[in-house]
């Protein structure tokens, strides 16, 4: 017999039992806790045996409650420390309607109150969207009849498609991955990606659509930076992320008609824009052709008085230059008779003031110094040039000067 110690022993135990990875078990939850917000502790039972359970926070994506039917997904393990036997849990899914539902009530709650549905962030889309990002299965009906719709309605969208498993396990990670890659393109291209996301798949029960009620889609829809329409199931379901969506549609189909508008609509919605621009043109027309006939008239009007009054200034002027023409002849005649009449007392009065002015020259003529003194008689000065009245003024060699007739002489006194 070969003899081992505790530790090795428990070793060749984990190396035999851990590789059991294949097998997944269902069972009842009780005892479930979290400690530190980190490790997880729980046990799933039936009604004859109970297998203690842990896990790792991050790694359980859906709310778990006590009584719940769950499968979980992992491998068993010794723990050394206290030589336990557990299941260590790598996924847990719920079992059955009524924990689906347990399950999807629990999430719906949880994300509610973290505001994850509240209207007031949810985003409208495009009228016209250049580019449509699909996210589903690209060999699905659904993808079939969304591409269908799409082009009967507007044909000409550039559809960009990312298929992902829309069920089972890997259907989460896969729809978390392609909204990360159009949110990435985005980010780095945003000439090229998408104007809105589409997510979408066609009917089934609770459990084959449970992908969308998982946390981690409903959050990648949350974060999205692109608009997100989700068209998953038939009318009557629903799932987490149709609340998180910004326009939840009943259907893949549906979803088609609320991203593109259909043409036909739009033809009819330019035709009636064109007709009533026509009918405003043609009213708008008509009342500035009855305001300028209006204004024409008033016009015409305004010009004929005006014409009248300038015609009847005019015949005024006219008068008034025949007036001013004979007042002026009349003035031009009474100014040459005034003017004759001037010229005539005029030759007169020059007549007598010549006659006057020749009496004056023959009297002064005969009082002229000049003419005394041609008949003999003289004129003395003394030196200032004054005239000598009185002899008595002189004394002896005073220097005189005695005017003639005709020339002048110098003479000392004595």
């Amino acid at each position: 017999m070969h003899t081992v110690g505790v530790s090795e022993f428990l070793n060749i135990a984990n190396e035999v039992i851990q590789p059991m990875r294949d097998l997944a078990v269902e069972g009842e939850v009780s005892g479930f806790s979290i400690r530190q917000s980190k490790w997880v502790f729980f046990s799933i039972k039936d009604d004859d045996a109970v297998l203690e359970c842990f896990s790792m926070a991050f790694k359980i994506s859906m709310p778990i409650e006590d009584g719940m039917k769950v499968r979980v997904f992992g491998y068993p393990s010794i723990y050394k420390k206290s030589g336990r036997f557990r299941y260590t849990v790598e996924r847990v899914e719920p079992v059955g309607e009524g924990a689906l539902k347990k399950a999807y009530e629990a999430l719906k709650k949880k994300l509610g109150e973290e505001g994850l549905f509240v209207s007031e962030r949810k985003r409208a889309i495009p009228e016209f969207p250049a580019r449509v990002g699909f996210i589903g299965s690209d060999a699905s009906a659904a993808y079939s009849d969304f591409i269908r719709i799409m082009n009967n309605r507007w044909s000409g969208v550039e559809i960009l498609v990312h298929d992902v498993r829309v069920q089972g396990d890997s259907a989460p990670p896969d729809i978390e991955k392609a909204f990360q890659f159009f949110n990435k393109l985005k980010e780095q291209h945003p000439d090229k990606a998408p104007d809105v996301l589409v997510l979408t798949r066609g009917g089934g029960s609770l459990e084959d659509l449970w992908a969308f009620n998982d946390e981690r889609v409903a959050r990648a829809v949350f974060a999205s930076s692109i608009p997100v329409v989700c068209g998953v199931g038939h009318e009557k379901d629903e799932s987490l992320a149709d609340y998180v969506a910004d326009i939840r549609a009943s259907t893949p189909s549906n979803a088609a008609e609320m991203i593109v508008p259909d043409q036909r609509d739009v033809m009819d919605r330019i035709d009636s824009s064109i007709g009533y621009v026509e009918s405003e043109l043609d009213q708008s027309i008509t009342k500035r052709k009855h305001r300028i006939n209006t204004s024409l008239y008033t016009l015409e009007k305004v010009v004929m008085k005006v014409l009248a009054d300038v015609r009847r200034v005019f015949q005024s002027f006219r008068i008034s230059l025949t007036h001013i023409e004979r007042l002026r002849q009349e003035k031009l005649i009474h100014l040459r008779r005034n003017s004759d009449r001037f010229v005539e007392k005029m030759g007169g009065v020059l007549a007598l003031r010549k006659r006057s002015i020749e009496g004056n020259e023959r009297m002064l003529a005969q009082v002229n110094p000049s003419h005394i003194l041609k008949r003999g008689y003289a004129i003395t000065r003394n030196e200032q040039g004054e005239v000598i009245k009185d002899a008595a003024t002189l004394k002896t060699g005073d220097s005189i000067t005695i005017q003639f007739g005709k020339g002048r002489s110098k003479a000392l006194t004595q």
